[in-house]
């Protein structure tokens, strides 16, 4: 999200916060693409919390989280590692508080906990196919049941 966005989209003590996370973010980056082993402990999400009838707002911008990493240089096939089977990594370092606890994660197989994206595209190629799931997923799959097909 840009400044604009967010200066409009926060309350006044929320932006400021942001803002000094936003700052701190490129020199997060920085430390993750350089550092061995890093980049395995990354992952995408969100501790905000926003007023109800600004969440659908926020969620659709955070598909600018692809854009973002690939403009602080990093590769589609980190973005995509970092957007994924990080993620499941990390629950699963929880322990107890896994509430995945029935199946593995990051795997496509039978009994597994698996999400499936169809893109229309080849993301490696081009990860801002991320940016615009609307127009370039064409299939999503969430705990096994379809919620898009376009096909």
């Amino acid at each position: 999200m840009s400044v604009e966005q967010a200066e409009k989209f926060y309350a006044p003590s929320s932006f400021k916060k942001w803002k000094m996370a936003r700052d701190a973010a490129g020199n997060m980056l920085k430390i993750i693409k350089t550092t061995p082993g890093m980049i395995d402990l990354y992952t995408l999400g969100t501790d905000l919390v926003n007023n109800w009838d600004k969440t659908l707002e926020q969620d659709k911008k955070k598909n600018d989280e692809f854009l973002y990493l690939h403009k602080a240089g990093f590769s589609a096939y980190d973005i995509l590692r970092i957007a994924t089977s990080n993620g499941a990594r990390m629950n699963e370092l929880t322990g107890p508080n896994n509430p995945y606890q029935d199946g593995t994660l990051g795997v496509i197989k039978e009994g597994a906990y698996a999400d499936i994206l169809v893109v229309d595209g080849n993301p490696l190629g081009d990860i801002t196919l991320l940016a615009k799931p609307d127009e370039n997923f064409k299939i999503i799959m969430k705990d096994g049941k379809i919620y898009k097909n376009t096909l």
